[in-house]
C-alpha cells in the first residue's frame, strides 16, 4: 500500500512539474500572430493543447487516490494497534497442562593452580519447560515470575545470621532455627527463549531460563551487606529487609514449591497464570547444548511416562 502511494506520488510530482511548465509558457506567450503560429506548430508536432487540462484532472485524481490510501493505512494502523492493546489488557485464557523444572549442566575444563593439572568441573543452571494450551487469539508469554519465601537450612542460617549468633552456643541457635523458621524473600524472573507470541489454538512447550549454568549452581553474584537483612522469621518477629533477586539451583529440590511458600506465575499481558504444584513433573536434566538446541522439544518428549 505504501509502495503504491509512493508510485502515485512520483507521478503526481511529474505532472505537477509539467503543469508548472505549461503555466510558465502561458504567461510568456504574446497575444500575437507569431505566438499563435508557435502554438499551432506545437499542435502539429503532436502535442495536444488539451493536455494542460488533462494534467490538472490527473493531478486531482492522484491526490484523491493518495488521500484515500493514506486514510486506509491510518485506519488499519489504528485497528492493529487497538487489537494489540486489547490483547495486552484482556489476554486470552491460557491453560497450563504441566510444567517441568530443568537442571542445565555444562562441563568445563579448568586448570588447578596448585598441581598445574587440568580438571573437569560441572556448571549448573536452572530452567523450566511449561506445556500450555492456547485459544484462537495470539497470546504473548514474556516471562515466568517466581516469588515467595525460601526457608533456610541450619547452615544457611548460620551464614546469614553470622553477626547475630557470635558467642552463642550451637544448641541455642538450633532451637531458634526450629522455632522461628528463618527464610529469605525471593523475587526471580525466568525469561522465554522461544517465540514470545503463540498463535492459537495450539499446544506448545515453552522454555524459560532462570539461571545460566554457574559453578556448583551457586548464586551468580554475592549478597549485599549486612547479610542479616536478607533474613526474616515466619513467626513474625522479624521481616526480611532485602529481597533476593538472584537465584540458585537447589531451591527446586526443596519443599517451598510443594508447601506453597514459593509460587510460580506465567506473565500473560497484565495478568498472571499460576503454575500449580499439582501439575509439576519430575525434574529433568539436559546439557547446555541440548537445552539451547532448536530440536530440544524432540529430546524433551522422549522417555518413559509414569501414569500411577
Amino acid at each position: 500500500m505504501f509502495i503504491l502511494s509512493g508510485v502515485l506520488y512520483v507521478i503526481y510530482m511529474k505532472k505537477k512539474v509539467n503543469l508548472g511548465k505549461h503555466t510558465k509558457k502561458k504567461e510568456d506567450k504574446e497575444e500575437s500572430r507569431e505566438g499563435y503560429i508557435k502554438q499551432k506548430g506545437s499542435v502539429e508536432q503532436g502535442k495536444n493543447p488539451l493536455s494542460f487540462v488533462n494534467d490538472k484532472l490527473i493531478i486531482r485524481l492522484i491526490t484523491l487516490i493518495v488521500g484515500i490510501i493514506t486514510l486506509i493505512g491510518v485506519i488499519i494502523g489504528v485497528i492493529v494497534g487497538g487489537l494489540a492493546i486489547w490483547n495486552y489488557l484482556n489476554p486470552p485464557s491460557i491453560e497450563v497442562i504441566d510444567w517441568t523444572p530443568i537442571l542445565i549442566y555444562n562441563e568445563k575444563e579448568v586448570l588447578n593452580v596448585f598441581n598445574n593439572v587440568s580438571e573437569t568441573i560441572f556448571e549448573e543452571g536452572i530452567g523450566f519447560v511449561v506445556h500450555v494450551q492456547t485459544e484462537s487469539r495470539p497470546v504473548n508469554l514474556k516471562c515466568l515470575e517466581i516469588t515467595g519465601e525460601m526457608l533456610l537450612t541450619p547452615n544457611e542460617y548460620l551464614f546469614f545470621a553470622s553477626d547475630d549468633v557470635v558467642g552463642r552456643v550451637i544448641d541455642e541457635i538450633g532451637e531458634e532455627w526450629k522455632e522461628k523458621e528463618p527464610y529469605t524473600s525471593v523475587k526471580w524472573t525466568a525469561w522465554s527463549i522461544d517465540d514470545e507470541e503463540l498463535k492459537g489454538p495450539s499446544y506448545k512447550h515453552i522454555r524459560f531460563i532462570l539461571m545460566e549454568p554457574m559453578i556448583y549452581g551457586q548464586r551468580e553474584i554475592g549478597y549485599e551487606m549486612p547479610v542479616y537483612d536478607y533474613v526474616g522469621f515466619l513467626d513474625g518477629s522479624k521481616e526480611a529487609a532485602m529481597i533476593s533477586g538472584y537465584s540458585n539451583v537447589d531451591f527446586v529440590f526443596r519443599d517451598g514449591i510443594k508447601t506453597g511458600k514459593i509460587e510460580l506465575f506465567l506473565r500473560v499481558g497484565i495478568k498472571q497464570v499460576q503454575l500449580p504444584y499439582s501439575k509439576m513433573k519430575p525434574i529433568k536434566s539436559y546439557s547446555k547444548e541440548e537445552w539451547e538446541s532448536e530440536s530440544f522439544e524432540k529430546h524433551f518428549l522422549k522417555g518413559d511416562i509414569r501414569v500411577k
